[in-house]
């Protein structure tokens, strides 16, 4: 707690001393600036301007964004009138890590007069829905918490739906293996994943009815699987080779650093840094962006007037 203690200190005189402020540092600004009670002005400003505000995703609002809000719109005994309009869902939040808390979310639901659900999903099919609402109405309080509860959706989507002997199949399965230990489960699973591909496939029994109602065979772009980590894609991976399954994947490096981009403007920052350090200057012309190549770089290199042109570019660069 001291070392945070001392970060945090240090961190805030630093940022202090260059005149910098962080995205946090906007709203913990702004908070303590509307609390302040010769600030009334500001606030009637605000109220004025923006009677009605409408925050989305609301489930990943912190404490103190929404006593911003709150402080404005809720606690407002003024003669502007202001509503605020919360849209949210607690079952999708994912953000503590940045400060959103669903129990805020849950102290603030408390406050709210008037609640409306949205009852319609326009997105899923029929069947899924069906099994949905089936599942999440098993048991009384599915989510745990009382104050976060499962609402029954209706669809009106009835198409895009698997037939199986054409009867329609469930949409949601549930498979159990016995001997749980990690490893040899995820195994098992992938491998009866990709053997119950093959038999969709090769199997007359199975069809799909598409969005113009028409049946037809099931293909393998119809087919998503969804995975919790890389090292899952790599298993997957590893099982489908075995049987010759074709498959693309996405995100096995999702290291956003990794990609040849973010290098080569890594390079180029560094060399806006230092426009007088050769080496970095030669690694920033080298990237695509600058499409210079080794051959341009010496002639430019070695005149000493084409020299100074690049470095006077890279100070405006820092400059800008």
């Amino acid at each position: 707690m001291d070392c945070l203690n001392f970060i945090n200190l240090n961190l805030k005189n630093k940022k202090f001393s260059k005149s910098l402020i962080s995205f946090d540092d906007l709203i913990f600004i702004l908070n303590d600036f509307i609390n302040n009670k010769d600030n009334v002005f500001f606030l009637n400003i605000l109220r004025k301007n923006y009677p009605i505000i409408l925050i989305d995703e609301f489930q990943d609002t912190d404490y103190i964004q929404f006593n911003i809000f709150k402080k404005i719109y809720i606690n407002n005994n003024t003669k502007y009138k202001t509503k605020i309009i919360l849209i949210g869902d607690p079952k999708q939040s994912i953000y503590s890590f940045r400060g959103a808390d669903i129990f805020n979310y849950i102290k603030i639901k408390r406050l709210i007069n008037h609640f409306y659900t949205l009852i319609f999903n326009w997105r899923s099919s029929y069947f899924l829905n069906k099994g949905i609402n089936y599942l999440f109405s098993k048991i009384k309080d599915p989510f745990i918490f009382r104050d976060i509860f499962y609402i029954k959706v209706n669809s009106l989507n009835k198409k895009f739906y698997i037939l199986k002997e054409n009867k329609i199949d469930f949409s949601i399965k549930f498979f159990l293996f016995n001997n749980l230990n990690c490893f040899n489960f995820k195994y098992k699973l992938a491998n009866y994943c990709a053997l119950k591909i093959i038999n969709i496939l090769n199997n007359n029994k199975y069809y799909i009815l598409d969005k113009d109602n028409i049946k037809r065979n099931i293909i393998i772009s119809d087919i998503a699987i969804l995975v919790y980590s890389n090292l899952d894609v790599k298993l997957i991976l590893e099982v489908f080779n075995k049987y010759n399954l074709p498959i693309l994947y996405d995100h096995l490096n999702n290291n956003i650093f990794n990609t040849l981009q973010a290098k080569e403007i890594y390079y180029i920052l560094k060399a806006i840094l230092f426009p007088l350090n050769k080496k970095y200057l030669k690694n920033a012309l080298l990237t695509s962006i600058f499409n210079f190549n080794i051959f341009s770089i010496n002639k430019y290199f070695n005149n000493l007037k084409l020299m100074n042109n690049i470095v006077e570019k890279f100070y405006i660069y820092y400059n800008l």
